[in-house]
């Protein structure tokens, strides 16, 4: 059994925008509701995979250094998905596949050290950040 990174953004984002920040990077955000993405975490599914790896244990995201490369990409796009006035929420998380999330945290981007964050993601915890308020 692996861990995965998934996350969902709810707003309405157009594609168009949604896609030219992720053909940027090597992540990938999908819009989706909190809601969506736990069901897909429990069903092992990768509709809201951020990376494309076949298991994210080794991920550099939930691994403690913010100056990581895959921390720093992800806090980017982070960055610019919040400038774009639709985008509402992001729901994230590092969970194992197939389990149910243990709890949940809500935080607004403009309160928190977004790499320190995403460098110390806790496990079976789904992380929702407020992106424009």
């Amino acid at each position: 059994m692996c861990y995965f990174i998934h996350a969902a953004l709810l707003g309405e984002v157009g594609d168009s925008d949604l896609n030219e920040i992720n053909s940027k990077h090597k992540l990938h955000i999908s819009k989706g509701t909190k809601h969506e993405l736990k069901e897909a975490l429990l069903g092992e599914a990768w509709n809201f995979r951020v990376t494309d790896d076949f298991c994210d244990c080794k991920s550099e995201i939930g691994d403690g250094d913010p100056s990581s490369a895959q921390v720093c990409e992800l806090a980017s796009m982070i960055y610019e998905i919040s400038s774009l006035p639709e985008a509402k929420r992001l729901s994230f998380c590092r969970a194992w596949a197939g389990k149910r999330l243990k709890r949940e945290l809500t935080e607004k981007l403009s309160e928190v050290e977004l790499h320190k964050l995403l460098a110390d993601l806790e496990t079976d915890t789904l992380y929702t950040l407020m992106l424009n308020s």
